[in-house]
């Protein structure tokens, strides 16, 4: 009797668990590692441009928002944000950084997927961004190869790496269409999310807790739970 309660309260587990993992959505973008080689150029604004694909693999319509985390958001510009793309529908997100001074530089670009009705959980991936940048006379060392300054380049390599997963990956960082990265802290702007998690989380712990008291054998030798108790 004991182990059927048992086996029961793990299904129910498993169902809440599942039931919240099949209203996210699903994310996918066609960058998740750039490698960029750039040399600086003097009295010159120096720029690279490049772009992320954003994939609504979703048969609904997605809020995308894209935030650079701390290591480079001086640096990022996006011009073009908070955009809803339509079912089965994708989209180039131009980002553009500024270098200034030589160095290696890493930082992400966190995409937000978020549903505007508020309806489904909402997920983000992450690109990561790889600059090794030169100035006059410098070198860089990169995986014990040595980049040495080149003269009029003011191009950058890209080195795109596919996310394995990168159709299958969720994360939940709240339903909202105003989900909102600070810093390195990622979180829905209404603050509900992970305490929604947490509540779930509790309210199973609570109910195998329950299950696995009522079906208690009692008046076992030495035992001293409620019901034993009660009987004696």
């Amino acid at each position: 009797m004991k182990t059927m309660n048992l086996k029961i309260a793990m299904i129910f587990v498993v169902l809440i668990i599942s039931s919240f993992l099949a209203s996210a959505l699903t994310a996918s973008i066609g960058n998740a590692r750039m490698i960029l080689n750039y040399t600086l150029e003097k009295d010159k604004e120096n720029v690279i441009e490049k772009t992320i694909l954003v994939r609504n693999v979703n048969n609904v319509s997605v809020l995308v928002n894209l935030k650079p985390d701390a290591a480079i958001k001086d640096i990022t510009e996006i011009p073009e944000n908070n955009v809803t793309l339509e079912p089965n529908s994708d989209k180039d997100f131009i980002f553009r950084i500024r270098p200034t001074q030589p160095g290696e530089i890493e930082g992400k670009i966190n995409v937000f997927f978020s549903d505007p009705s508020g309806k489904q959980t909402g997920v983000v991936l992450t690109s990561t961004i790889i600059m090794y940048v030169l100035g006059e006379g410098t070198t860089i060392q990169q995986n014990n190869n040595t980049i040495k300054n080149q003269t009029n380049n003011n191009t950058a390599v890209v080195e795109d790496v596919p996310k394995k997963n990168a159709t299958g990956v969720r994360v939940s960082v709240g339903g909202s269409g105003g989900s909102v990265v600070n810093g390195e802290e990622n979180k829905d702007a209404n603050g509900v999310s992970w305490f929604f998690i947490s509540f779930i989380v509790l309210l199973s712990i609570i109910f195998l807790a329950i299950i696995i008291d009522f079906g208690h054998n009692c008046n076992q030798r030495g035992c001293i739970c409620r019901q034993c108790c009660l009987h004696t």
